[in-house]
This record gives structure tokens, sequence and C-alpha cells, in this order.
């Protein structure tokens, strides 16, 4: 493993200037360690090449990034073959007003990200902007057989378009505005893991769209402002389970919209004015009577509520 400091010059201290020093990190690639200091990186970083950066821990190793940048872009090099050994742990990520802290960039065809570690990781977000964004116009299945796991983040969540198999989300805690986890695009046998995450983001905690096989299991939810926490929209064979969802403000736990076929709810708790609404063209739906179902204002369990909308609260968005 390698030294940002010992081996590339980086000076800690947000007075001075470390670029170069994570520029030629970047172009070293491998493991880089970031000890347990700030550091100013005005352009952010970029990974090309498989590259692993480790800090000391998401409090104290912290990279401080300038304007109209994310703090790291992950950008595949298309002429590097297929690889994996992507990476970024216990570390603190501070961009600029409005900028992404991870971006990773698949625009150019044919580009893939996989077997990617995300864990332990501060993202200190703004609004506006996420704490992971996937750029990925073109490639279906562009990011697969990766893990995003006990992060925190506290102003921006996970915003997948074009995701691919194999995903695994869990153990993080994500708050504040815009939408927890969002993704869409994923075919096939896909196998998304959403799973033990605190969510209580306020512009709803989960969107997923064009989703086959995602399961949904032992999430603690809270939500204060938006209409709706989950929304499942043109998904298929999909478990939600165990999960434990307060809407308070929110007037609906799930929704189901046209074209979501065959999904399980098993062993949840719900406390909403509306439980499950399930719209249009949803067939094999199934509800199991081990879920729980109580009124969000007295506390009192009651019978499930489940609305069927027609027309849907939420039409599925193709991506262009």
């Amino acid at each position: 493993m390698k030294n940002i400091i010992a081996d590339f010059g980086a000076v800690p201290g947000l007075a001075n200037n470390s670029q170069a020093a994570f520029d030629a990190a970047m172009a070293c690639g491998g493991r880089i360690h970031v000890p347990e200091f700030p550091f100013s990186v005005p352009n952010g970083i970029t990974m090309t090449k498989p590259t692993i950066l480790e800090g000391d821990g998401w409090g104290s190793s912290q990279i401080y990034t300038g304007p109209g940048v994310p703090a790291l872009t992950i950008r595949p090099d298309p002429t590097i073959p297929f690889y994996d050994g992507w990476g970024v742990e216990e570390l603190y990520f501070q961009p600029a007003a409005g900028n992404h802290s991870i971006l990773i960039d698949l625009a150019h065809p044919g580009v893939f990200l996989n077997k990617a570690l995300f864990r332990r990781i501060f993202f200190q977000g703004t609004d506006g902007a996420n704490a992971i964004y996937l750029n990925n116009p073109v490639n279906n299945d562009g990011f697969f057989c990766s893990t995003i796991e006990e992060c925190l983040s506290i102003g921006g969540g996970f915003n997948l378009p074009r995701a691919g198999d194999s995903l695994t989300i869990a153990r993080n805690t994500l708050t504040g505005p815009g939408t927890g986890i969002s993704a869409s695009h994923v075919p096939g046998a896909a196998v998304m893991t959403i799973e033990d995450n605190n969510l209580t983001t306020q512009g709803g905690l989960l969107l997923l769209q064009f989703i086959n096989q995602a399961r949904i299991i032992g999430n603690n939810c809270e939500s204060f402002g938006a209409a709706v926490q989950f929304i499942l929209a043109a998904c298929s064979n999909c478990e939600i389970t165990g999960n434990e969802q307060n809407t308070h403000n929110a007037t609906i736990c799930t929704v189901l919209e046209n074209g979501t076929a065959n999904t399980i709810f098993d062993k949840n708790k719900m406390s909403a004015a509306t439980h499950i609404s399930i719209g249009p063209a949803t067939p094999g739906t199934a509800v199991l009577g081990t879920n729980k179902f109580y009124d969000s204002v007295s506390g009192a369990a009651v019978d499930g509520i489940i609305l069927n909308q027609s027309p849907p609260l939420w039409v599925p968005q193709p991506l262009s």
C-alpha cells in the first residue's frame, strides 16, 4: 500500500493544495492510504484505473474539493480490458455546494464497473446532489457485482440509473433532502439487495423502476415530508420483507404501479394512513398475513389498508 503523504507528497491541512499528489496517486493506481488528516483537492479526484482509496476512518481522513466538480469521479479507461479492483473505504467527502460526492461516469460505450466496494464513507452532501451518482446513458448493466455498505450521508442519496445485476446496498444511513435510493433498468436475473438501511430522506426513501428481483429487506424507515416512502414501477419478482415503515406526515408506505408484477409483502410493520397502494396492471401481488399494520396517528393496530389506485400515482419514466 502506498501513502498519499510519504509516496506522493500530499500536505495535510485545508490551506495546502494537495491536487498534484492525488493526481499522481491516481495515475499510479493500486491501494492508496489517506492518513487521518484533512486534505484540499480543489479539482477533485479522478480514478481511471483500478484503485482502492483507503482512509483511517470516516471522521478523520477528510477530502475537501472545490466548486464545479464531484469530490471523486470514477471514469474507467475504455482502452483497459475488463477488470475489477475498485474501492473507497473509511473516508469523508465534502464537495462544494451542488456537486456529487462520488460520480461513477460510464458515459463511454462499452465501459463497465464491477466488483467495486464503497464502505464506511461519510458523505457531507449538499442540496441537489447525490452521495453516489451513476452517469450511465448507454451501457445497460454497466455497474454490477458491487457493494455500498455502512455509509452515512446527510445530504444526498444513491442515484443509480441503468445499474446492473448483483448489487448490494446494506447497512447505510441516509437522511436529508432528496430521494434515499433510486435505481432503474436492472433487467434479467438481476437481484438487487437493499437491506438493513436506515432511511429518513425527505424526498421519498426508495424509487425503483424497471428492476427484476429486488430484495427490500429489514430496512428501518421514517419519513416526515414525502407523500410516499417506497415506489416500485414496472418491476417484477420483488420481495418486500421485514421492513419497519413509519410515515409520520407521509400518507402511503408503499406504492406498486403499472407493470409491477409478482411482488410479495411479508413480515413488514407499517404505520400509515394508507399502507399499500396497488395500481392497475400489477398481477401476482401477495400481501401475507404476517404483516402488521398501524394507524399513523393513534398508533393502534388496524386491518391493512390496501388501496387500488387508478389512475396511477406514478407513471414509470423510461430513460432516453
